[in-house]
């Protein structure tokens, strides 16, 4: 009787392991969603991070009749790919939020092609390349910002596609700025000169350098990192503080030495985990900044992000 009694324990054990049912403890994140329970999305990645089982409970709720729920399991599926090391299980991610770029909820598209963004090259299988370009034949919601992917993820046979619909003016204004700099990253050099020409005729101040300089950046181009460079050493007041309360007229060059610092390899500058330049002193980052370009004319541009 023992035996039998040690048995039923053990199988009761078995059963009521998240590892033999998965799919229950992702239904209780969910089910606590709908409730709205307090929950910790970083806790429940942590949990499911080494059980690939578990993911594929996660992509039923994607299409779920709650908007927040179908929101989270799109979320939930970006973190998780994102946050792992095994190629497989990244590319995995993509195809499953990919598949969401015909979604009818225009939160969700946006959702996915702004997570997508924040995957590597290389995650994007075949499969995925294709639907990229399915998307750019469609023109799925969030246009712009698909093209931007487009560009990153190096489709080049895609440029004449968007070449056309620029040219057929096919695009709003959104979506042309876009496709030129979609186009720029894919390395058309007449669209590359229409950006600049662009940039260089709004001159510099605060909305240019936070609204147009990071486009730039997005090209990876050497002519438009170059302009950033030289817009780097000029001491003019064209900008001002982030202080809203008293804002003072500085130097644009500091934001620009921010936007620079994860393109430029080797570059003498530091980012803290938030993305921010880890400085104490501005004013002698940005003297050793230029100095540094000025010792390393061949300097490096780094490719590996969007």
């Amino acid at each position: 009787m023992n035996q039998i009694l040690r048995i039923a324990l053990l199988i009761f054990f078995v059963l009521s392991s998240p590892k033999a049912f998965p799919q229950n403890h992702v239904e209780q994140y969910f089910n606590a969603l709908r409730k709205n329970q307090a929950i910790s999305l970083e806790k429940e990645i942590q949990l499911l991070q080494s059980d690939r089982i578990g993911w594929s409970a996660i992509v039923a709720y994607q299409n779920d009749s709650i908007p927040q729920v179908r929101y989270q399991a799109h979320l939930f599926l970006a973190r998780i790919g994102q946050k792992s090391k095994k190629q497989e299980e990244r590319s995995w991610a993509v195809d499953q939020l990919i598949r969401s770029s015909r979604h009818t909820d225009s939160g969700v598209v946006g959702l996915v092609v702004r997570e997508l963004s924040a995957f590597n090259r290389n995650d994007f299988s075949s499969a995925s390349r294709d639907s990229l370009r399915s998307i750019v034949r469609q023109k799925a919601m969030h246009y712009s910002l698909w093209l931007r992917l487009v560009g990153y993820v190096g489709l080049k046979d895609q440029i004449g596609v968007i070449q056309s619909q620029v040219e057929q003016k096919q695009l709003n204004r959104s979506e042309k700025w876009s496709a030129y700099l979609a186009l720029s990253r894919l390395g058309d050099a007449e669209a590359l000169q229409y950006i600049l020409g662009r940039v260089r005729s709004f001159g510099t101040n605060d909305e240019v350098v936070y609204e147009i300089f990071p486009d730039l950046v997005y090209t990876r181009q050497p002519l438009a990192i170059q302009y950033l460079v030289e817009a780097l050493r000029s001491d003019e007041t064209d900008c001002h503080s982030a202080d809203a309360e008293n804002p003072q007229p500085q130097t644009c060059a500091y934001r620009i030495m921010e936007l620079l610092a994860p393109v430029i390899k080797n570059i003498p500058l530091k980012m803290d985990p938030s993305g921010d330049l880890s400085v104490t002193d501005y004013k002698v980052a940005l003297q050793s900044t230029r100095q540094w370009f000025d010792n390393h004319p061949d300097y490096k541009i780094v490719d590996d992000s969007i």
